[in-house]
């Protein structure tokens, strides 16, 4: 039997994100968010769950500052791909468009 698709969602895979940002962005902090991401009901949680958790959690550590947070998010989109970042896509996909209408 396959492996769930929620399974994808692995400590190393969130560690490696935090690592990307803070080499954009070094004030990020990465621990504080890996902690957030998989703290209490992680292991309840479904894809969308997990997808969820790790988007607010990016914008609980990532600046206040929109703008900020979008330029930080899209120098490291490219590094980012497959169906594990989906989370990551739409939501860099979104800023782009919000960007263009911010500007």
């Amino acid at each position: 039997m396959a492996e769930p698709l929620k399974d994808l969602y692995t400590r190393e895979l969130v560690e490696g994100l935090g690592y990307e940002i803070v080499l954009v962005w070094p004030k990020f902090d990465s621990s504080a968010f890996v902690q957030c991401v998989f703290s209490d009901s992680w292991d309840s949680l479904e894809l969308k769950g997990r997808m969820g958790r790790i988007t607010e959690a990016l914008y609980r550590f990532l600046p206040g500052n929109y703008k900020k947070s979008l330029g930080i998010l899209l120098k490291i989109a490219p590094r980012f791909e497959g169906f594990q970042y989906m989370f990551f896509r739409i939501s860099w996909r979104s800023m782009v468009w919000m960007n263009t209408i911010f500007r």
